[in-house]
């Protein structure tokens, strides 16, 4: 069944290929080419600067156009895609329910603990601010030692989207086939390794045989899903996944530095950490100094139970 809006394209495109001299199939993949054109090195540089291995990445298209362009995007770059349910209204919709973020900026020749903390809560007032719900507020904080820098990244949402968004939660077994079906492994090869009361952290294990060698090395791809089943947190290789309490997260974080951290030319490189809590996603993966590590934990984790469950998981720094 074809519907009216196809029905005017076909035409479209018949009159325009007879203006144009081409076969219509021809014209119409020049169109998306020509298109896809401006999307690709976007697409190739935020991958570059997140770095973001082709194999965890899935294109989600929004707006009218997106059942057209997202398809023949992904074809071009190799990658797997879906089409957001409601797509042509999904700019509408990303307005009301859009995530609020702003950064904060600042040079200090030798940040401190304190500078970290007021830098990270100007970051927090901010989106307060603009509407962010406290509860949602999630800050990262980057420290650059060779330009001086120090960055702090708030995002949080607005009061309507916590009120909107009321899915029902879906159970472990659900969840673990999402986190395998993103991990293109089976179901038994993937287990749950924690969880707080919204988040629950997947990890897979797959043998990659090394290029011009037999011997097969293992890694370790993780997945963090919300209750919702809505993936928030993807990790190529994850060296280890710590379920812990608030009472026993320093002393964790403690060991997973001492036996992570990598050493080179510049030193010590301490490992890349994220730590699971409630809701949020605390990404300490721009702090460089395990000093610094932890005065972002302290302040993050103040004023709450001793036992309040929280995961950890942590990667070499590359």
């Amino acid at each position: 069944r074809v519907s009216i809006n196809e029905r005017a394209l076909r035409s479209f495109f018949t009159v325009f290929a007879h203006h144009m001299e081409d076969d219509v199939h021809h014209l119409a993949r020049r169109v998306l080419t020509l298109a896809t054109d401006k999307l690709l090195p976007v697409v190739k540089r935020l991958m570059r600067e997140y770095k973001l291995s082709p194999e965890i990445v899935q294109l989600v298209g929004g707006g009218g156009g997106a059942p057209a362009l997202v398809p023949a995007l992904a074809q071009r770059l190799g990658l797997s895609y879906t089409i957001a349910q409601h797509c042509e209204v999904i700019s509408a919709i990303g307005v009301a329910l859009g995530i609020i973020r702003d950064v904060v900026e600042r040079t200090v020749l030798n940040p401190t603990e304190a500078d970290l903390i007021a830098i990270r809560q100007e970051a927090v007032r901010s989106v307060e601010a603009m509407g962010a719900v406290p509860e949602t507020i999630e800050v990262s904080v980057e420290v650059d030692l060779r330009s001086k820098r120090v960055t702090a990244v708030a995002t949080g949402q607005s009061e309507f989207r916590t009120r909107v968004m009321g899915i029902a939660p879906l159970s472990d077994a659900e969840l673990h086939e999402i986190a395998a079906r993103s991990m293109r492994l089976p179901a038994a090869q993937v287990e749950l390794r924690g969880r707080t009361a919204f988040l629950a952290a997947f990890v897979g294990r797959r043998s990659v045989r090394r290029r011009f060698r037999l011997v097969h090395k293992e890694t370790h791809p993780a997945r963090v899903l919300n209750h919702e089943g809505v993936i928030r947190l993807q990790l190529q290789d994850c060296a280890s996944v710590a379920a812990t309490t608030v009472q026993e997260a320093k002393s964790v974080v403690a060991s997973l530095i001492e036996s992570l951290t990598t050493y080179g030319d510049a030193g010590g490189l301490v490992p890349d950490l994220y730590v699971l809590l409630s809701a949020k996603i605390i990404d300490m993966t721009g702090l460089v100094q395990e000093s610094h590590i932890n005065a972002v934990l302290e302040i993050e984790l103040q004023g709450l139970p001793a036992q309040e469950p929280l995961v950890i998981l942590a990667t070499r720094k590359r």
